[in-house]
């Protein structure tokens, strides 16, 4: 892995990868952030007040090009803290950069989020916080238009970022031509969001 990576900062909103809106273009040396992860083909770092966390793979990672065409499709529209896409010199996808949250188990009682002990959400009708509700009919919404699914979907994948709801570890993602079925209870996948899966599937069994 290259000592120093190129990154480029581009905005919350963008829809397609092709058109994105490049702010600013800069090299960040990575042995000046805390190394908080590595595993594999993947590291997780973090600057030093934790307001920024770079996830970076190997230049070959398999999820790389879904990653991108997740996010060309507009899969990750409001429902990720995205703020950056890593590329090394050689113009490949490595990586990308999110702001840091509050995990939203750890913070269940001040939000108000109905939480089981095993980390499973319960379904919007059972809430209360509109926020996250808003979130949901987003996350679903997005997946639904862009044809792309969220399957590793642990407690910690999910965090609060000022009273809003985000989803990290942003490489899990299936386009729906690669789902297997059932999705409902298929051990393959996790689903904190129980409700997610069952939506998923009904819409797929439509």
């Amino acid at each position: 892995m290259h000592k120093w990576l190129l990154i480029i900062i581009i905005s919350t909103n963008i829809t397609h990868a092709h058109t994105l809106d490049y702010i600013r273009l800069e090299t960040v040396p990575f042995n000046t952030l805390t190394l908080l992860y590595k595993r594999y083909a993947r590291a997780i770092y973090a600057n030093e007040d934790r307001s920024l966390y770079y996830k970076v793979w190997d230049h070959d990672y398999p999820r790389s090009p879904l990653f991108l065409k997740a996010l060309e499709a507009g899969f990750f529209n409001n429902v990720a803290p995205l703020i950056g896409i890593i590329y090394d010199s050689k113009d490949r996808c490595r990586g990308y950069i999110a702001t840091g949250g509050i995990l939203v188990r750890d913070n269940a009682d001040q939000s108000g989020l109905k939480i089981d002990s095993f980390g499973h959400i319960a379904p919007t009708e059972q809430q209360t916080n509109q926020n996250y509700i808003a979130f949901y009919k987003r996350l679903l919404n997005n997946s639904i238009n862009s044809r792309y699914a969220f399957v590793d979907m642990p407690p910690q994948n999910i965090v609060e970022i000022d009273t809003q709801f985000y989803l990290i570890d942003l490489e899990s993602v299936l386009p729906f031509s690669s789902l297997e079925k059932p999705i409902v209870n298929n051990p393959g996948y996790v689903f904190c969001i129980k409700e997610y899966a069952c939506d998923l599937q009904a819409f797929l069994d439509t």
